[in-house]
């Protein structure tokens, strides 16, 4: 039961059709696809990138190369020669997980190489976040780039502490606890209801468990829609901000932006294999996915698949679905760490009690797990020699660091996206590393 958050409840319910947002169904379009095969990327990102290397990236590595030549500091000739060319390299950034520290940490490495800092001018390493192509994030880290582009790429500073108007977007929450926002009972069940609340409108077409929770609770540490001011009232709380509607953003539409990418594992009953040492729950052998502002899929052999990010929850091509792709659910999936905590003698209470309250509101088949992030399987039926999941309803899926890739290389190494250089943030030993890819092909 609710407890002592059941009075409560009732006037939340009262007045939470004004601010519930979900999933909605329509017809899918004529030309709708749902499954895309292959290990290309998808034509609409590599228009995307096209039109960056075009529109944007000549005057961004210009404008760094100036930079770094004010230090005066003597540079390897062929250094000189990427800066000065005309073929400037394909750079990417992935920024680690590792919670909060993770995401304020990826944000100074970030701040430390934006163009707009003129600290970061002076020593030689603003302008380069501007000439990367790719962005990519995973648990911590997706928190990081998930609320900076949904943000529409503001400088660092706005990011984190707000612009100061205290209009929707307050900076980033961190002073209050995920799950714990209040030490007064009154204002924790308030804020528990709320919770459960926001997620009733999914709940009615849709599997929830404690990662839709957790990302309500994430959104409003990290998206726009609310400030200390609003914490505790019933808003939407960026409920409505959707991943493949960043697209629709000016900074997305100018291709100001790296390419944004998020990093998740999937929770397999069908697959075993050997486990990194660690705090790691999946197997090296199962297949890694990722979301990106036009599709969610995967570029491993064993599936190869990828389905729309705008039309996730879809699983035919008559009727689509639209409004699952919550900006910080993904982040959220990408960050869910609870079905390894429910796997030791560590759980969190918090955390429990919010399963608790999820399924109790909520009740869900015994067969369905509560402790991941459940996404409808558009890939049922596809590869089945090759993906065991092939035959499952729902995709469980979580941290896309618990197979102990901390760091989202992984997209960077996808061969179609021809990225040269990744600069990997690792929050977790605090550093910052640059690896350059030689590909023998292009040289």
């Amino acid at each position: 039961m609710l407890g002592s958050s059941t009075a409560f409840t009732l006037l939340l319910l009262s007045g939470a059709a004004s601010t519930a947002f979900g999933p909605t169904f329509q017809r899918c379009p004529a030309d709708f696809q749902l499954v895309r095969r292959g290990q290309t990327i998808s034509a609409a990102e590599s228009q995307y990138i096209r039109d960056r290397r075009e529109k944007v990236l000549p005057d961004a590595f210009k404008a760094y190369s100036q930079n770094v030549k004010r230090t005066r500091i003597e540079l390897p000739k062929y250094v000189e020669e990427i800066l000065e060319s005309t073929q400037f390299p394909t750079v990417g950034i992935s920024t680690s997980g590792g919670g909060d520290r993770a995401a304020i940490f990826g944000a100074g490495v970030l701040n430390a190489l934006d163009g707009r800092n003129s600290s970061s001018v002076k020593k030689g390493t603003g302008g380069l976040l501007q000439a990367a192509t790719h962005l990519a994030g995973l648990s911590g880290g997706s928190w990081l780039l998930t609320s900076l582009v949904q943000a529409n790429f503001p400088t660092i500073q706005h990011l984190m502490f707000g612009d100061g108007k205290k209009q929707d977007f307050g900076g980033w929450l961190t002073s209050f606890s995920v799950w714990t926002v209040s030490t007064d009972p009154a204002e924790q069940a308030i804020f528990a209801d709320e919770i459960l609340q926001e997620m009733a409108v999914k709940a009615k077409h849709f599997p929830v468990s404690v990662g839709d929770a957790w990302g309500r609770a994430l959104a409003r540490h990290f998206t726009n829609g609310t400030t200390v001011d609003n914490f505790f009232s019933n808003t939407s709380h960026g409920a409505g901000i959707l991943f493949s509607d960043f697209t629709n953003l000016p900074t997305l539409a100018s291709h100001e932006q790296p390419f944004p990418i998020i990093v998740l594992d999937i929770v397999s009953n069908h697959i075993n294999g050997t486990i990194f040492p660690g705090k790691n729950g999946i197997p090296l052998n199962s297949p890694m996915f990722e979301v990106n502002i036009f599709e969610m899929g995967c570029y491993d052999d064993v599936l190869a698949a990828h389905t729309p990010t705008k039309h996730l929850g879809t699983t035919n091509e008559s009727l689509c679905v639209t409004g699952f792709d919550e900006a910080m659910f993904i982040s959220g999936t990408s960050s869910n760490l609870f079905s390894e905590r429910n796997n030791t003698a560590s759980l969190a209470m918090s955390t429990a009690n919010f399963s608790l309250l999820v399924n109790e509101t909520y009740p869900q088949s015994p067969g369905l797990r509560i402790d991941t992030s459940n996404y409808p399987n558009p890939f049922h039926g596809i590869a089945p020699d090759t993906f065991s999941d092939s035959v499952e309803t729902i995709l469980s899926m979580c941290d896309g660091g618990e197979d102990g890739q901390v760091t989202p290389l992984q997209p960077m190494l996808v061969p179609d996206r021809k990225i040269d250089i990744i600069i990997a943030i690792d929050a977790v030993r605090a550093r910052a590393k640059i690896i350059r890819r030689v590909r023998l092909a292009r040289r």
